[in-house]
């Protein structure tokens, strides 16, 4: 008797549409934790202090990554990132210094939960909305097929003879079993759902993503934006002192280039244009004594 109320249709629907929610749930928080475990081993990989010389190959892995590719390219256009500073050596001259040599300069403008959230990594890679609405579908089915047996019961009755009303209240009374039974699965399963809901997202998926957003706070440090105005402001001064330094080096520099190119080509051009005019006078000498001794003969 207990057997032939689970094969009443409706009875298996409602089973049916409980159990392909929960495994559609558990299917999609299971390939969410395997996505964000992998976007976790590629950011463990790095350190704050590397990421100046190592952005380049941390940006390629993630956009190679179609998970979390788009979020990260938003994410980017956020960052500073300062590839050279200018700094004073020992002789108060200002010099170019790679930041590799120095401390990280990777700031992001907007905190990183902003852009990794459980909106962005989480809910927007399922069908999140046909979840939520999982248990309400399935507590509405309870009243549905318990009004739709009970008014097959009523339609069933037959007042005609005496045996036909004691079959036909058998029938009802069958009938009403199976409409509280409807019921009771109804709204026991979405309950249960409910729950087995709660408990996987917060196992599968909040764990690995609170895992992600620190991971990401650790390697990027989000400067205000009074800060950040403050020191590009600093910045930009530092650069227009190095560019005027540049400058006041350009007349220098050309004096040099024109004092060198002067020493190695036109010094050796007149010292040879001197050494043949003094040839030449040495040689019209000569000539102008032989004339006069020629001169004295006559």
């Amino acid at each position: 008797m207990f057997l032939t109320i689970f094969q009443d249709p409706p009875i298996l629907l409602i089973l049916t549409v409980f159990f392909t929610v929960v495994i559609y749930s558990l299917k999609s928080y299971l390939r969410v934790q395997k996505n964000l475990n992998i976007i976790l081993g590629i950011l463990n990989k790095y350190k704050k202090q590397e990421l100046s010389y190592r952005f380049n190959e941390l940006d390629a892995e993630l956009l190679d990554n179609p998970y979390i590719s788009a979020t990260w390219a938003e994410f980017k256009n956020t960052l500073i990132i300062s590839d050279k500073v200018v700094l004073k050596d020992k002789n108060e001259n200002y010099q170019i210094e790679e930041v590799a040599n120095l401390d990280a300069k990777v700031y992001a403008t907007l905190d990183t939960s902003y852009f990794f959230n459980d909106t962005s990594l989480v809910k927007s890679k399922y069908n999140a909305k046909f979840i939520g609405i999982a248990p309400t579908f399935l507590t509405g089915m309870g009243p549905l097929f318990t009004f739709a047996k009970m008014a097959e019961a009523f339609a069933a009755l037959d007042f005609s003879t005496p045996d036909a009303v004691t079959a036909s209240v058998a029938s009802l009374m069958h009938h009403m079993q199976l409409a509280a039974m409807c019921s009771v699965l109804a709204v026991a399963g979405s309950l249960i759902y409910m729950l087995i809901d709660k408990l996987s997202y917060t196992a599968f998926c909040d764990k690995a993503l609170v895992k992600v957003q620190g991971t990401f706070c650790k390697l990027f440090d989000v400067v205000a934006s009074e800060k950040f105005l403050i020191d590009l402001l600093k910045e930009s001064k530092v650069q227009n002192h190095s560019n005027s330094v540049m400058l006041s080096y350009i007349p220098e520099g050309i004096y040099k280039s024109i004092d060198k190119v002067m020493s190695k080509t036109m010094i050796p051009y007149l010292e040879h244009l001197v050494f043949g005019v003094n040839k030449l006078t040495d040689t019209l000498i000569k000539n102008s004594k032989k004339n006069d001794s020629l001169d004295n003969l006559f």
